[in-house]
This record gives structure tokens, C-alpha cells and sequence, in this order.
């Protein structure tokens, strides 16, 4: 009898969800249906409802001062970068403006290839290297490279690769002394361990809403503290100051426009409300016990190596395995052991580069998760000692 899948592609997405947010999706696609300031009637208030209430949780779990319309909602993680490193160069670029912007070699592409492409149109791109010590920017490097003409610096919090974690709070000091704005990816990282935007002195906040927050696909988010503006990406309709043919200014209509995820987002919330009766600090907790157990039985598994620091922050593995390469070793996991892990580069070039893994084929990455069930390691290690010794179909 074929065993159950067990999702082990968290950094991806996250499954499965907990209890609440199927059910949240299902009461406004069967009961509500209605799309929030567009009307008032029951179904439109109801929804606005939601999403006010989702804006104040945001903003509280990453302990964000001001006004909850600081908080945006956003297609996705990629959706709320773009915002931030485009709304904030597109305005001096266009009135022809040097631009200087400073990010890290652990990013994801959603930040890479913004970056690049306003190089393409005249910014400096500069990246700050990984200490293979820690696999983390080292923060002294990291402020050498800031100056009073840099624009924006970006950083990603947690590794989609490595699980190595950085060292915000002090890019966000040398960011601060340097008077740069810093814009932080918490895509792998928000809801998955405490993030806080005074405390490590982010001044824009971009995440996924549909990994470590436990929402839906389609979801995500980014805060702007309060002296910051932007060059909104989109116009259109906004339910708001509909007399104006221009985009309203006012926050957050201003960088909202058209029709929002309202099914997504509920289900959002309801996630949210679950983190919130559980804690991030117990979440941490759980998976880094399940980390730990997992870390043991990967460097017990003969021909295994993880790849980055020997001690990461995050249950995020990145593996090779010296009889496969990394397509065939997740193929085996996924056929044989109903295993799912996700092989490749992981929309992270740089950092594969880094770890020469980038010419062979990449690694298979593992990524852990507040649901991950507790079997999880038992079933890998079966499955790496039936590989190890050929028992194989």
C-alpha cells in the first residue's frame, strides 16, 4: 500500500495549511462572495472587514509602528520586491539620477533581476559576498559597500537555499548610518521566526504570503515605514476617489489597485489567527527540533553532503548525493518514496555559484514547515538507507 506524500518543499509553498484557512477560503467563495470597497452592502463590508483585520495582524506580527495602510497587500512575495526596488529607483532614474543599489549574494531572483534590469537602464549593481564561515553577508563588508549615493540596499533574511540566516539587525545599523533605505526579503522567514522591523531597523518589508505566513498561493505583502515614498507600479480602480483620473494618493488605495484576492486573503488571515494561538517563537521551537533530528540523519546517510554552514538557522537542506545527480536523486525521493523535494537552482544562481553547485546541476533542496508531520524524518531516513544499499524498484 503506497505510503502518504510528505511535502518537503516548504521554502516553495506551504502544505499542508492549518486548520481554518480551507474553511476561511470556502466562507467567502460559498457565503460572501463579494469584493471589498466595491458597494455597501453586507457582502463588501463583511470582506473590508477581513482585510483590515488582516493589515493590523501583519503589521503587528513584524512589530511595525504607524498606521495599519503602511501594510499593502500584494499579488506575492516577487509582486512586493518589485514594488519596493521599483517604486523607489524608477522616480530618480527617470529624471536622470544616479542610482546605486546594494544586495547580497544569497538573493532569490526577485531581487536579482529587478536589480539587473534597472542596471540595464543606468543604476550600479553591487553584491555583497557570502563569508562561507556563516554563509551569511558579513555585515562589515555589507556597510563598506553603503555610501550617500546608494539608493536602496536589499537583503534576504533566510537562505531559499542554505537555511543560513543574516545578520539584519546590523545591515539595518549600517543601512541607518549610511541614511539608505533597507528593504528586507522575509519571504522565508515571516511567520517562521520573529521578525522585527524596529528592532532590526527595516525600513520596507517584503513577503510571501503563502509559505511561512501558511496562506494561500496568490498572497503577499509589503510595509513602507512612514517617511518613505513609492512610484506605484499599477493604476486602475480602486473603489476610491473614483471622480479622479489619476491614481488616488492615499494609502493603501494608491498601490492597490483593481480587484483584491479577497478569497486568498481570507484564507491569509485565518492563517494569521492560527500563528497567532500557536506563537512564531513554539513554531521556531517545533521545527527546529524536527531540524535537528533530520540534520543527524542526513550526515549519518554515506555519499550525502549538505551544502552552506554546518549549523543554519532554518530547516532548509540544500543535498548532493555523490551517485546522483540532483534531478534523479529527487525523482527517486518523489517515485519510490513519495518524498517531495524540489531539485535545481532554486531562483537563487548566485549563492549556487558560490557553492559550486551551480554546474552541477544544482542540489535538491529540503525545506521544513510548521506542519511538516513528525514522520517525516523516519520516513527520510528509510528512504536514504534504501538508496545507500540499492533496495531500490
Amino acid at each position: 500500500m503506497e505510503r502518504p506524500p510528505i511535502h518537503l518543499d516548504n521554502a516553495a509553498t506551504s502544505h499542508p495549511k492549518p486548520p481554518g484557512v480551507a474553511e476561511a477560503v470556502a466562507r467567502h467563495l460559498t457565503e460572501i462572495g463579494a469584493s471589498p470597497g466595491r458597494g455597501g452592502y453586507v457582502g463588501t463590508v463583511q470582506s473590508q472587514a477581513v482585510l483590515d483585520r488582516l493589515r493590523s495582524r501583519l503589521r503587528r506580527l513584524c512589530n511595525a509602528p504607524g498606521s495599519d495602510e503602511r501594510m499593502l497587500f500584494t499579488l506575492n512575495g516577487t509582486d512586493a520586491l518589485n514594488l519596493a526596488i521599483r517604486g523607489l529607483a524608477l522616480p530618480k532614474l527617470l529624471r536622470g539620477e544616479p542610482v546605486r543599489l546594494v544586495t547580497t549574494d544569497l538573493e532569490h531572483n526577485s531581487v536579482i533581476r529587478p536589480f539587473r534590469t534597472l542596471e540595464a537602464l543606468g543604476a550600479e549593481v553591487v553584491f555583497v559576498p557570502l563569508d562561507p564561515r556563516t554563509g551569511a553577508a558579513d555585515p562589515n563588508q555589507f556597510d563598506e559597500a553603503l555610501g550617500p549615493e546608494t539608493t536602496l540596499c536589499a537583503a534576504i533574511h533566510g537562505s531559499n537555499v542554505t537555511g543560513a540566516v543574516q545578520p539584519l539587525a546590523e545591515f539595518g545599523a549600517a543601512a541607518k548610518a549610511n541614511e539608505v533605505p533597507f528593504l528586507v526579503d522575509a519571504s522565508q522567514t515571516f511567520g517562521r521566526i520573529p521578525v522585527d522591523v524596529e528592532a532590526m531597523r527595516i525600513d520596507l518589508l517584503a513577503f510571501s504570503g503563502h509559505k511561512y505566513l501558511l496562506g494561500p498561493l496568490g498572497t503577499g505583502g509589503l510595509w513602507v515605514r512612514d517617511h518613505l515614498n513609492l512610484m506605484p507600479l499599477r493604476d486602475g480602480g480602486t473603489g476610491s476617489m473614483s471622480e479622479l483620473e489619476s491614481q488616488p494618493e492615499c494609502w493603501p488605495d494608491r498601490f492597490e489597485p483593481g480587484s483584491h484576492n479577497t478569497t486568498g486573503l481570507f484564507g491569509l488571515d485565518a492563517a494569521l489567527e492560527w500563528i497567532e494561538t500557536q506563537s512564531v517563537e513554539n513554531l521556531a521551537s517545533r521545527e527546529r527540533d524536527v531540524h535537528l533530528k533530520m540534520a543527524k540523519c542526513i550526515e549519518a546517510t554515506p555519499g550525502l553532503h549538505r551544502l552552506g554552514p554546518k549549523d543554519p538557522t532554518l530547516g532548509t537542506f540544500a543535498l548532493q548525493h555523490d551517485e546522483y545527480d540532483a534531478a534523479t536523486f529527487a525523482a527517486i525521493l518523489d517515485s519510490q518514496f513519495n518524498l517531495h523535494l524540489r531539485a535545481g537552482l532554486h531562483c537563487a544562481p548566485r549563492i549556487h555559484r558560490q557553492l559550486n553547485s551551480d554546474t552541477t546541476g544544482g542540489a535538491v533542496r529540503l525545506s521544513l514547515g510548521a506542519t511538516t508531520p513528525l514522520d517525516a524524518v523516519d520516513r527520510l531516513a528509510e528512504a536514504l538507507q534504501a538508496i545507500s544499499t540499492q533496495e531500490l524498484v
